[in-house]
């Protein structure tokens, strides 16, 4: 990944526990939506609609962003980016994490409603956190609409 802000580049190495791990949250995710989609509720049709987006790359429009591949992400079919982002980490600062959650958020112009980071101790005792981050509206002091990241949850334990 790129971070033309920052002007850094994040190489990417995924391992076995990275890809084993990713492939069981997004088979847990699709049951789980598979669940919600039962029936003729509101909420089973917008999730009949919704597709499995994988690490399909998105891009941005502004140049500021760069385009990335999440690890995993899920797209309604009328969106243009898609709604829920999954970034795994099993050798990454949790920095990155966050920094790769801001890219999703403000680069889609909050179209992409929630970042999921889920990060693993590479060696070790292999221990999990999840974060989550999600889009905000602020009224600056001159009373103007800003867009801003806000983290819900941070480094909550959860067993992989």
């Amino acid at each position: 990944d790129y971070f033309p802000r920052l002007e850094i580049y994040i190489l990417r190495m995924p391992s076995s526990l990275h890809e084993s791990l990713g492939s069981y949250i997004m088979q847990e995710l699709l049951r789980q939506l598979g669940a919600i989609a039962q029936g003729n509720s509101p909420s089973a049709i917008f999730a009949r609609n919704i597709k499995n987006s994988a690490s399909a790359e998105i891009s941005f429009e502004d140049i500021e962003y760069s385009s990335h591949q999440p690890d995993a992400s899920f797209q309604h079919f009328e969106a243009q980016f898609p709604g829920v982002i999954l970034e795994l980490s099993c050798s990454q600062k949790k920095q990155d994490l966050s920094r790769l959650a801001h890219e999703y958020i403000l680069g889609s112009d909050a179209d992409i409603r929630i970042v999921i980071g889920i990060d693993v101790e590479y060696k070790g005792s292999k221990k999990a956190s999840v974060s989550i981050w999600r889009p905000r509206i602020e009224v600056n002091d001159a009373g103007e609409k800003e867009l801003s990241v806000v983290q819900t949850i941070t480094d909550q334990a959860c067993s992989p």
